[in-house]
């Protein structure tokens, strides 16, 4: 899948919230969505994602699970609690190793789980996958 394709769907530019405090990693996500032809936007702790995240009603959420505020499953729980954003995707993308982390991320209602570092292959076809409806942590 190249990451020049568009993703499918509305004709309208689908938007990605990017919750990761890190620069350098935010800054890669924000380009590779970009080069996906999609609309990006970040945010740097979880408080602040989350409230972006009611404001701007993206059509998906990468999440990092260790943001310096809250924990990213918090984080989750949070978004999944509010009826404005219940029902957004959220791919967590971590270097946290967890050894049931695709488990607990289905668990807590994700679409997804990827572990940093993530080819930009990867992370496009995951983000089209969930966009289009075909989920799976």
């Amino acid at each position: 899948m190249s990451l020049n394709t568009p993703v499918a769907g509305p004709s309208r530019a689908r938007w990605v919230l990017v919750i990761e405090d890190l620069r350098d990693q935010a800054e890669l996500c924000l380009d590779v969505c970009t080069q996906a032809g999609l609309n990006a936007t970040a945010a740097a702790t979880g408080a602040q994602g989350y409230k972006k995240a009611c404001n701007t009603r993206p059509d998906l959420i990468l999440l990092d699970l260790m943001l310096p505020d809250m924990d990213g499953w918090d984080v989750c729980r949070q978004l999944r609690s509010d009826p404005l954003t219940s029902d957004i995707p959220i791919i967590v993308l971590t270097a946290r190793d967890e050894p049931h982390g695709a488990r607990r991320a289905r668990e807590e209602g994700c679409a997804a789980y990827l572990r940093k570092p993530c080819s930009p292959a990867d992370l496009v076809a995951t983000i089209k996958n969930v966009l289009n409806g075909k989920e799976g942590a």
